[in-house]
């Protein structure tokens, strides 16, 4: 077998090369070979002589094989020792060797971790320190800050404490407030009904005219004008008697837009009712070819009120079977099959008219 590269073979020890030397003489020795002593016993005839002389010859090759046999063990024992000895002084040499590095190791290691201990126990102290002096600090931070929190808390508190008497005596004086704003707005409401009632009164003299074509009450005076206007439509046998007579509002120019209304103010409340009569129901007045209507100038909030029925004044329109009117300051009548009812809720009356309409369509169906 090929050696690996690095590998050596065994070495001879002292104690193999005696043992080798020793073959080597029992080899080589004429009175032990036994190839000498074949050649002279087979021309012979054995003998008791040389029966004995063999056993002689054996007994001394044994004691002489058992002699060398001593000496090579005692020269094995002895190299054996020499051996163990010199193993065990290097042995004690490297255990010694390796005692001394290990030892000056192990000093190096517990110098190092004593180093490292003092500068740990150093950081810990210098961590110690900083951290009682934070402490402290922020001890005192949050001392002051409590200080500060109790000051104001306690300061919150007596200015709760007087708002609270603040909000006690504003509770009062709102609950007197509200009262009075209660009985101020009764008597609000109830002056604006008189001022109404006032301003209705001082209108209750007036006709409002719309249709009225712009311009023309052209070359005449509008009073002179409203006056032929009135015996015209009305075929009265003389003109009404009026005070005054005028449009409302600024002129518009543009052709499209609707003419002025006209206000005019009777010297006489029983003519204006007369002529209030007059006017034909559910027929269209005319003047000069355009169609013009009379109505009683009353005031804005009462307009307002009398316009929430138009609703029920669309629906009723055009049905010859039922009449009906607003009248004063806005109240709708519908009279129905003989039957009359008033209303003052818009809703109501439009859902009466709408009841009606539906007598009416299923009637006729």
């Amino acid at each position: 077998m090929r050696k690996r590269r690095g590998q050596r073979g065994p070495k001879k020890t002292t104690i193999s090369l005696q043992l080798q030397k020793a073959l080597d003489e029992l080899e080589t020795t004429p009175e032990l070979s036994f190839e000498s002593l074949e050649e002279e016993l087979e021309p012979q005839q054995p003998t008791s002589d040389m029966a004995a002389r063999s056993d002689t010859k054996e007994k001394e090759m044994k004691s002489w094989e058992e002699t060398v046999r001593a000496n090579i063990l005692k020269e094995i024992s002895k190299d054996l020792q020499q051996q163990f000895a010199k193993m065990n002084s290097t042995i004690q040499n490297n255990f010694s060797t390796m005692e001394g590095n290990l030892s000056m190791k192990i000093d190096k290691s517990c110098g190092e971790v004593k180093e490292l201990y003092v500068a740990l126990k150093q950081q810990f102290k210098d961590l110690e320190s900083n951290t009682a002096k934070e402490m402290e600090s922020m001890r005192r931070e949050y001392n002051n800050k409590h200080d500060i929190l109790l000051k104001q808390l306690t300061d919150t508190e007596r200015l709760m404490e007087e708002m609270e008497g603040e909000m006690e005596q504003m509770s009062q004086e709102i609950t007197g407030l509200k009262k009075q704003h209660d009985t101020n707005w009764e008597l609000t409401n109830k002056l604006n009904e008189k001022c109404q009632d006032l301003e209705a009164r001082s209108r209750r003299q007036n006709l409002r005219i719309i249709g009225v074509k712009e311009g023309a009450e052209h070359g005449f005076q509008m009073r002179d004008f409203i006056t032929n206007l009135l015996k015209d439509v009305f075929k009265l046998p003389e003109k009404p008697k009026i005070d005054v007579a005028h449009r409302v509002g600024r002129f518009q120019k543009h052709v499209s837009a609707s003419p002025r209304q006209i206000i005019v103010k009777f010297l006489d409340i029983s003519t204006l009712e007369n002529l209030l009569k007059k006017i034909p129901y559910g027929e269209n007045l005319t003047f000069a070819d355009n169609i013009v209507r009379f109505y009683r100038d009353n005031p804005q909030e009462i307009l307002a009120k009398r316009r929430e029925f138009k609703r029920a004044s669309n629906i009723l329109y055009g049905h010859s079977e039922v009449r009906y009117d607003v009248i004063y300051p806005a109240k709708m009548l519908i009279l129905f099959n003989g039957k009359q009812r008033s209303f003052t809720d818009p809703d109501s009356a439009c859902k009466y008219a709408q009841e009606i309409l539906n007598k009416i369509q299923g009637g006729t169906e």
